[in-house]
């Protein structure tokens, strides 16, 4: 089981959630960048990385 995110990581995570909601991948790509900075495995920030840097190639 992974460990959880620190708070300020874990809203970014969730904006990383709303921006997909919202179609606004760049912006979700962002954040999801900001947080694989700091935690290189976190697997649930990886999945939408991969997905959204789809859409740009």
């Amino acid at each position: 089981m992974g460990a959880s995110l620190p708070p300020k990581e874990a809203n970014l995570f969730k904006l990383i959630v709303k921006s997909y909601e919202t179609k606004q991948y760049k912006k979700g790509l962002k954040a999801a960048d900001a947080i694989l900075k700091k935690f290189l495995e976190h697997g649930g920030t990886l999945m939408p990385s991969d997905f959204s840097s789809s859409f740009f190639f």
